[in-house]
């Protein structure tokens, strides 16, 4: 644990779903080769082409159990019963598609761990994450799996974070070793 401000901060988990899983299968579903280039298509596609939707299944709200008809029930569910998946959606709606799926679960995520913790807030960070569409999936996530009751924060220059982080804890390796060396001579 950190502490910073007399606040005491901890880094409880992470995940292998993230940018490049979502750059991943972006690349690998469209002809889209950049993050950027992906992101800025996801922001204009459109995932109800890729997204098979509560009201796809049950024609509207299925209200018995509190589900909008426009939650997510499966992602890419569309493309898996369209006669002909390569036409049913444009590399935006795939881009999109991708996002939703790799948000979705970050936040469901982030969520099961912040209640584990009983945390109030989550940090969103990473280099590739970027502000607009990304934030408000992630937003609306931790909205929906808490019930409105955790906030997702975003930092500025998250980008960083690694970089800052890296150097904290090599600057503690370094006092740690520095600390053995002198003991190590001190033992001759």
């Amino acid at each position: 644990a950190e502490y910073m401000g007399g606040q005491r901060f901890q880094r409880v988990t992470g995940s292998s779903i993230g940018g490049s899983t979502f750059l991943g299968l972006v690349r690998r579903m469209t002809s889209f080769n950049g993050f950027d280039e992906a992101v800025v298509a996801a922001e204009r596609g459109d995932r109800t082409t890729t997204s098979m939707l509560v009201q796809d299944i049950y024609g509207t709200d299925y209200s018995r159990l509190g589900l909008a008809g426009t939650l997510v029930a499966s992602d890419f569910g569309k493309l898996a019963t369209a006669a002909d998946p390569k036409s049913a959606a444009l590399d935006a709606d795939i881009a999109r598609g991708a996002m939703v799926l790799v948000l979705n679960n970050v936040a469901q995520l982030a969520v099961s761990t912040a209640q584990k913790h009983n945390a109030s807030r989550i940090y969103f960070v990473g280099g590739m994450l970027r502000s607009g569409l990304m934030e408000e999936l992630l937003t609306t996530g931790v909205e929906f799996w808490s019930g409105g009751a955790l906030t997702a924060t975003f930092l500025r220059h998250t980008g960083y974070l690694g970089t800052v982080g890296s150097l904290l804890a090599n600057r503690q390796l370094s006092k740690e070793l520095a600390g053995k060396l002198t003991q190590t001579t001190e033992d001759k």
